[in-house]
């Protein structure tokens, strides 16, 4: 490094290119190892190259205007401010620590155009939150790559890739302003003037680059992104098999079968299934969705997937109402221990009300009842029991109620037959009977003491008590 801008300016004016006396030799250098940075990404993966432009006539003119522009910015700025911005000298074309300088780039063509088309379409300069420039995708790894969506039916993506040459790069920022405007432009100025010549987009590989005629067009590729299955290891088209948000990948042919066979083993909860019944990948946490199993899965794998979401899920309600249940339980038990042995007696009272009273029984098994189908000669449910019993006064039977309903006291109708709202009202001054006759074998001041405790169950009920 150097700390005199008076000495760092010679050297990056000597740095420049001239078109008129420069070796091809060298820029056929650059122009290989250029293509070689893109073919140890993606290259096993290309299947035609549609267009190839670094052999074209005015290929090396390219070259050389996208490094002197940047170039000629870094003397600019030498020139206009002090050099604490830069003291590194310019590195020696084609060298390695010059090729590192270059950004691969690309950008996935989903129309039909032609190559000139799809390069005017790249290249062209715009106003962005970040400045005027060129925003485009450096490739970075694979990973880049296949994450893209194909829109073609053979599944293949039209990538164009160019090389865009940097030597000062503000890395993760986000947007200089809110919308597109001169402020951003302004905002992009005042770092070229530091020497920058691009902008990394925050959290993501997307970047702008502010000179124009620094990105280089080098090919125009189909690519065919094949996945290796985590589990067997060989290689699978995206569509042969589920590929989770992490890029982890198991194909549907072997893998994702058995992986899903051995989910419905009683220990994989919590191992390759998570609380909510959902597969979860083979190496992270991340689901598996179920429509895509759908879409693309083995048909049976989606079957056994649903049934073993719908068995945890069942699972689960039981056990948090069970887990609620119990905790309810707990929760009146220590309400009772702290009450007075007067106050335990009424609880005891109460409960004797509403257990006996309030809640409609079979007279024979005690199993509640709440249906009425307009008949007032009753048979349990439980198929065990199946008593038959009075609508009307809840008396036991035998095996048929039809003669006694037709005779029961309480029957003001002699018929057997009658409406829902004949039976909750019969009921409703059943029971308002029933509970004064309880509550009135009680001391008067128990008898005050129960009315308060039984309003909340009794007005549910509708009754009221005098």
């Amino acid at each position: 490094e150097l700390n005199c801008s008076l000495c760092l300016i010679p050297l990056w004016e000597n740095a420049k290119l001239n078109k008129a006396i420069i070796q091809t030799d060298i820029l056929d250098q650059v122009s290989s190892q250029l293509i070689n940075k893109v073919d140890s990404i993606i290259g096993e993966h290309v299947v035609n190259r549609e267009a190839s432009y670094v052999y074209k006539h005015n290929s090396h003119n390219k070259f050389i205007d996208s490094r002197n522009n940047i170039i000629n910015n870094i003397i600019k700025t030498l020139k206009n401010i002090s050099n604490k911005y830069l003291s590194t000298p310019p590195p020696t074309i084609g060298h390695p620590d010059d090729i590192c300088n270059y950004h691969i780039v690309y950008y996935q063509v989903n129309k039909n155009l032609s190559n000139e088309e799809i390069s005017k379409t790249v290249l062209s300069s715009k106003q962005s939150q970040y400045g005027y420039g060129t925003m485009i995708h450096k490739l970075n790894t694979l990973l880049d790559i296949q994450r893209l969506k194909s829109i073609h039916p053979d599944g293949l993506i039209k990538l164009f890739i160019g090389a865009s040459y940097s030597l000062r790069c503000l890395e993760n920022s986000p947007a200089f302003t809110p919308g597109k405007n001169q402020k951003a432009s302004s905002k992009a100025m005042g770092l070229q003037n530091q020497g920058y010549d691009c902008i990394q987009i925050k959290d993501s590989n997307e970047y702008n680059y502010w000179h124009s005629g620094t990105l280089i067009p080098l090919m125009v590729v189909h690519v065919n992104v094949h996945q290796t299955c985590g589990i067997c290891m060989d290689r699978f088209t995206k569509s042969q098999g589920f590929l989770c948000s992490n890029n982890h990948f198991i194909c549907w042919e072997n893998c994702f079968e058995a992986y899903v066979q051995s989910a419905k083993q009683p220990n994989a909860i919590g191992r390759s299934v998570n609380i909510s019944g959902d597969l979860i990948c083979t190496q992270c946490s991340d689901r598996y969705d179920l429509s895509v199993v759908a879409k693309g899965g083995p048909a049976n794998c989606f079957d056994t997937l649903l049934d073993l979401k719908l068995f945890i899920t069942t699972n689960k309600v039981i056990n948090e109402t069970e887990k609620a249940a119990e905790e309810r339980f707990q929760k009146e038990l220590k309400r009772l221990e702290k009450l007075s042995q007067d106050e335990k007696y009424l609880e005891i009272i109460k409960t004797e009300i509403i257990e006996n009273i309030l809640v409609l029984k079979c007279p024979r098994c005690r199993t509640a009842f709440y249906d009425f189908d307009g008949c007032f000669a009753l048979t349990c449910s439980n198929n065990i029991c199946q008593a038959a019993f009075c609508a009307y006064c809840l008396v036991d039977c035998g095996n048929d109620a039809h003669s006694h309903v037709y005779n029961c006291p309480e029957n003001r109708s002699s018929n057997v037959h009658g409406t829902i709202e004949s039976f909750h009202d019969h009921h409703k001054q059943r029971k308002k009977k029933l509970v004064t006759d309880r509550i009135q074998r009680e001391k008067p001041d128990c008898q005050q003491k129960l009315k308060v405790m039984l309003k909340k169950d009794l007005s549910d009920l509708g009754i009221r008590l005098q």
